[in-house]
């Protein structure tokens, strides 16, 4: 279990097949194959005594399956609202807090990408 100090570094990860795109950018993927363009939805604070497991484990949003969120999108979660982001990793991988801007402990959040895979 996590203590309430440890920041969660879990996230609910949605991926989507999409259409094919015409600008690279918009595909998604990085010459590498890496899923590099994301949608962020965050943070979704946990609720007193939930860990992190029970948070990923609970539908954060109505019908989260069917999610097909768009930038600039708005949520509304626990009395917060939240804005879907564009978000373009610079590398491997994605901080929440650089992204937030700040440190944010105890939450949770979305990240969701959509990308056309290719045939070769």
């Amino acid at each position: 279990m996590l203590s309430r100090t440890t920041a969660l570094a879990t996230v609910t990860l949605l991926l989507f097949l999409g259409q094919a795109l015409p600008d690279e950018e918009q595909s998604g993927l990085n010459d590498e194959g890496f899923l590099a363009t994301w949608l962020l939805m965050a943070p979704i604070p946990l609720e007193n005594g939930q860990s992190g497991d029970d948070a990923l484990n609970k539908e954060q949003l109505p019908k989260e399956a069917k999610l097909q969120p768009k930038a600039g999108d708005k949520v509304k979660v626990g009395g917060e609202e939240l804005v879907c982001k564009k978000y373009q990793a610079k590398a491997f991988f994605f901080d929440f807090n650089a992204f937030l801007g700040k440190p944010t402990e105890d939450s949770v959040g979305y990240a969701v990408a959509t990308f056309t895979p290719t045939r070769r």
